[in-house]
């Protein structure tokens, strides 16, 4: 009796779906793109051989198991069938692709024997288990950070292939006698297999524009080659240095490649039985999940909060969040916003103008940087801006990349670029933005404007020209709600130059700053710097100014004094999750010495801005160079930014948990 189980499912896919669903790895992308052509026109191949087999199977448990075999994979035809027709949608071509590849298959049908084409099921099947183990082990490097559709419906059939992994097998044996044909004809199974790679490659070359791809569709060919390659210089007399597939795979552990290609070459000796292969531990996740009632359809956005292994991504501040809109504001910046699970509504709650840190597995690198929230937190909608800066890896990947559908890590909102808001009051706040800067003063003006509605709000805004204007249509629309409460100063470089002291002096004189209660700041270094001291030269209270600033670089280059550097050879110890390491600092930061372990310890700015690293000192003392997010109290109680001080004791010893 088969242990099958029919289960038909209902993908969201039938929006629009992008050919590079996986932002941070466009070869894997492309590979399982290739799996849903190949789906459609493999597994007609398949129906058509196992239905004429069927009646001349005499063995009633193997007729039984090619009968579910076949119900299981007529699923996956329709469900990929859908994927198809959503990236067919954007890329009509693609259909021409499609019937290029069920020719191929269509051909085996009329020409070859039923021998043939059931050794050939047997070979292809027999390599998926170890094939989607390695794939199924490494999920959240793999699929996570993918568009949850289409991930959710590549691990529902890796999982079920894994289920059904004898059926292949099963249906040969009982019809084909002799053992060693299909490790016989092998080699004819996998020309065939490079032709329909080569037609797929070909299509998704010419069909779809190379900015969509991200990469040369021919990466397909080398994965399949590889393998084949690995296992003749395996097999000669003096075989050269072994070669791993690249692309796709190249962030997984070398090792991990080694034992599944290994188990793929394995697979296609005559006694090879799947039984007795391991599976991987993300199947017995996802049928639980499943029979628990889940929605593994939308597997991230599910198990997020039942304590699996993708809820334990959020034990050090970061959640996977899926992006519901990426709104293109100008040339270089976009709009990202989040759709918060109710579970995570509490964790995600900020105040005006705050920021979360993201994260992103970016070519192999962990790339982790801090935005502002735009929005009120009326709004119950978590948005940020991102603006392409020179040389700015994060920004420059997020604005080509990210899409609809698409997961990003996310950290719990913190900052202290805000000021406490009475109804009762009327007063006149003044917000200074430079580019990307008007984010935070964003949601603190419209936030304002609502909670203190006798309060008028000023904005200046710094841009370089008038084209770099980022939240234009959000900042039009407010000024519609909330009339002459709201008024705005667009100051653009290449007309206007500078906003310097001359001209805060006479913004001051004229009435547009005057009787200013409280001033919002936010801008790059040099122009957030300039316009405070400013600010103060021309009589404006310091302790009215709320001040945030960013690096336009990847981090802030930190001065070492002469106590930092006469205790350079200090030991940190810290604590994370309960446990307790300990380290030589070796004149680096607290931040680098710790994650010189290995250990996953929070951060993301590297700049002193954002706050993810904060932990408290225990014990020892510390310089901090830069510290643009503590507060005084934060500070006297003994909390320092990780990625911002150096010993100046012999022992130090943090707690990130406290």
């Amino acid at each position: 009796m088969t242990d099958l189980k029919i289960r038909t499912l209902d993908f969201d896919l039938d929006g629009a779906i992008p050919f590079r669903w996986h932002p941070t790895n466009s070869a894997f992308g492309i590979q399982m793109n290739a799996v849903s052509i190949i789906a459609i026109a493999f597994e007609k191949f398949i129906v058509a051989a196992v239905r004429e087999a069927i009646p001349l199977i005499t063995d009633p448990e193997a007729k039984e198991e090619a009968r579910a075999f076949l119900e299981q994979e007529a699923q996956h035809s329709r469900a990929h069938r859908r994927h198809l027709a959503a990236l067919i949608r954007s890329h009509p071509g693609l259909e021409e692709t499609l019937d290029g590849v069920i020719a191929l298959y269509d051909e085996l049908t009329e020409t070859e024997s039923l021998e043939y084409r059931l050794a050939y099921v047997a070979d292809l099947e027999a390599t998926f288990t170890p094939y989607f183990k390695l794939l199924l082990d490494h999920d959240e490097k793999l699929f996570r950070p993918g568009d949850e559709r289409v991930a959710s419906l590549l691990l529902w059939h890796f999982v079920e292939e894994v289920e059904h992994r004898s059926s292949g097998l099963i249906v040969y044996n009982a019809m084909v006698p002799n053992k060693n044909y299909r490790t016989k004809v092998l080699p004819k199974v996998v020309r065939h297999v490079m032709k329909v790679t080569d037609v797929i490659a070909d299509g998704f070359n010419r069909h779809v524009p190379a900015s969509e791809r991200g990469i040369d569709a021919r990466v397909l060919r080398d994965a399949a080659d590889r393998p084949l390659l690995w296992w003749q210089r395996l097999a000669s007399r003096y075989p050269r240095k072994v070669r791993l597939p690249g692309g796709a795979l190249s962030t997984l552990p070398k090792g991990d490649q080694i034992i599944s290609f290994t188990r793929i070459l394995l697979s296609q000796t005559p006694n090879h039985d799947p039984v007795h292969q391991p599976l991987p531990e993300f199947a017995d996740r996802w049928f639980a999940h499943y029979e628990a009632g889940g929605d593994v359809t939308h597997w991230y956005t599910s198990t997020s909060g039942d304590g699996s292994k993708s809820a334990a991504r959020g034990a050090h501040g970061f959640h996977e969040l899926r992006i519901s809109a990426v709104d293109r504001m100008t040339a270089d910046s976009i709009a990202v916003t989040f759709d918060v699970p109710a579970a995570l509504r509490d964790t995600f709650a900020f105040t005006q103008g705050q920021h979360v840190s993201v994260r992103a597995l970016i070519d192999g690198q962990d790339v982790r940087r801090s935005y502002s929230i735009c929005t009120p937190p009326s709004s119950d909608t978590l948005r940020v801006g991102i603006k392409r800066t020179p040389g700015g890896l994060f920004s420059g990947w997020a604005v080509q990349h990210l899409q609809v559908g698409g997961m990003l890590e996310v950290a719990q909102p913190t900052g202290l670029f805000h000021a406490p808001l009475d109804p009762a009051l009327e007063r006149h706040h003044v917000g200074i933005a430079g580019g990307s800067g008007i984010g935070p003063i964003l949601s603190v003006l419209a936030t304002t404007l609502e909670v203190e509605p006798r309060s008028t709000f000023t904005l200046l805004y710094a841009n370089r020209t008038a084209d770099a204007v980022m939240f234009r249509d959000d900042l039009a629309a407010l000024g519609a709600a909330v009339g002459d409460r709201l008024r705005v100063v667009h100051v653009f470089e290449d007309t206007d130059g500078f906003i310097d002291a001359d001209k805060l002096a006479a913004w001051l004189a004229d009435g547009t700053l005057a009787e200013a209660g409280l001033w919002f700041l936010c801008g790059p270094n040099a122009m957030a710097d300039a316009v405070h001291a400013a600010l103060t030269s021309n009589g404006v209270d310091p302790a009215l100014i709320r001040s945030e600033s960013y690096t336009a670089g990847e981090s802030r280059s930190l001065p070492t004094s002469e106590a930092a550097a006469r205790f350079a050879d200090a030991d940190l110890t810290f604590t994370l999750g309960g446990s307790e390491r300990t380290v030589p600092v070796a004149g680096r930061t607290l931040l680098d010495a710790a994650l010189s372990t290995g250990t996953d310890v929070p951060w993301s700015c590297r700049s002193g801005i954002c706050g993810t690293c904060r932990a408290k000192l225990c014990d020892g003392t510390v310089e901090i160079a830069f510290n643009d997010v503590l507060s005084e109290r934060e500070l006297a109680d003994g909390y320092v930014l990780t990625c911002q001080s150096r010993p100046t004791s012999d022992r130090v010893s943090i707690d990130y948990d406290v």
